[in-house]
């Protein structure tokens, strides 16, 4: 019989986890710092990504940290994270609705008669995209505030040395492997608790929720990845997608959320002609969306049945 392999060494566990807590915290100094600057969407992105992995992380290693200190870090990493939510939902949906309206003039253009009704339906997201724009200019104040975590006095300012501090004096007997399993165990059983919501298309809460527990679930997985010699990345894969497309149907709630209070159904003037019409570009705006959300929801079933089928048929981990 041929000797069973051993296992490789595993590296200590609190040394582990801070190598992986100095990169997260890295990466949401340096996003914070961008996002300050207000001209790139795309650090309000990255800097939610960075908190969510971030505060993946933290209660897995709590031990190696004082008790106090730790609850501190928790507590601020969260409210980054709740803080960034509203001013990436606004970032996304100025970003489509001008994308939209470009596409709108672009096709009016090519009409051979200019058509009232077009103008008027073009006039109501004009007034809608700037209304999103004033939110979001109103709460950059909010974005500049998060770079003053990291500096002076901050709430997060003494985290570097607490990193340090951690991999010189704490020790700890865990085992990785051990602790993947059990926390990984857990991310997965709560994304699953969520399987009767799948074939329920209306279901936008729970569907928000399920995103939520889909990315605990990765980001946890992603901690663990190189002590347990990959046997997570087919699974982060396939989490990912489910992510992603759970994602892309939150955006079409926010959406219909956001057009559903925009007054339907009430009618506006009609300069010069004494008539009154309905608000035609956003009404259109709203199917659209609500049609686009449709698609994705049977794209999102045909996903989760293919994970459930490659990893959920025998052994949730390792699959």
């Amino acid at each position: 019989m041929r000797p069973k392999r051993a296992e490789p060494p595993q590296p200590a566990f609190c040394a582990y986890g801070m190598s992986y807590i100095r990169k997260a915290y890295a990466a949401l100094k340096r996003e914070a710092k961008g996002a300050q600057a207000g001209d790139d969407s795309e650090h309000i992105h990255r800097l939610r990504v960075a908190s969510r992995r971030l505060r993946a992380a933290l209660p897995i290693f709590s031990s190696c940290f004082p008790r106090k200190n730790y609850r501190r870090w928790s507590r601020a990493v969260k409210k980054i994270t709740s803080s960034l939510g509203r001013a990436r939902d606004l970032d996304v949906q100025i970003a489509f609705l001008e994308e939209y309206m470009k596409n709108k003039e672009a096709g009016e253009a090519g009409a051979p008669h200019e058509i009232h009704g077009q103008d008027m339906a073009l006039s109501g997201l004009e007034t809608l995209l700037a209304k999103l724009k004033a939110e979001r200019a109103f709460i950059q104040p909010d974005i500049e505030a998060i770079a003053g975590y990291f500096s002076g006095k901050g709430v997060l300012s003494d985290l570097p040395e607490a990193i340090r501090t951690a991999v010189k004096d704490r020790k700890s007997g865990m085992n990785l492997t051990d602790k993947a399993s059990r926390v990984t165990g857990k991310r997965c059983a709560a994304l699953v608790a969520f399987e009767p919501c799948v074939r329920v298309p209306d279901a936008m809460k729970a569907h928000h929720a399920m995103r939520i527990a889909a990315k605990k679930y990765r980001y946890t997985m992603e901690i663990f990845d190189d002590a347990s010699d990959g046997r997570y990345k087919k699974l982060i894969r396939s989490i990912r997608k489910l992510q992603e497309i759970l994602g892309m149907m939150h955006d079409c709630d926010v959406w219909i959320v956001t057009l559903q209070g925009q007054g339907l159904g009430e009618v506006v003037p009609v300069p010069g002609s004494g008539t009154v019409e309905e608000d035609t570009g956003i009404i259109a705006l709203l199917e659209d969306r609500r049609n686009q959300r449709r698609i994705l929801y049977q794209e999102f079933v045909r996903l989760w049945d293919q994970f459930r089928r490659k990893h959920l048929s025998g052994e949730i981990q390792g699959s």
